[in-house]
């Protein structure tokens, strides 16, 4: 296998092959191939550069600076494609906690 490496911060944050490899004995491999978002939906912001939707930590979904009420995102088309299954994983546990905080002011509109 290639050693890669994680570059820049955690919105703007690259892959990059090292150039060691190791051998590692194995009864299965998977390969990742890797993924993209696309924009699906015209009314939610999209950063077509990046493959994202902008949002904040929590997975707020951010247009010109500000969330949007009741918009939310996780996972691959919140960060890029970077990481496994169980970090999108923990990171929807994340932004469910940000819902659940969110929910008494959502209440309010």
């Amino acid at each position: 296998v290639s050693v890669m490496k994680v570059t820049g911060d955690e919105r703007n944050g690259k892959v990059e092959d090292t150039g060691v490899t190791e051998l590692l004995p194995a009864d299965m491999v998977l390969r990742s191939i890797g993924y993209r978002s696309v924009m699906t939906d015209e009314t939610v912001p999209f950063d077509n550069a990046r493959g994202v939707v902008p949002s904040d930590k929590g997975g707020r979904i951010m247009k010109d600076g500000e969330p949007l009420p009741r918009a939310y995102c996780s996972g691959w088309v919140k960060n890029g494609p970077v990481g496994v299954i169980l970090a999108a994983h923990v990171d929807g546990k994340t932004v469910g906690g940000t819902m659940a905080t969110d929910a008494p002011i959502a209440n309010q509109d």
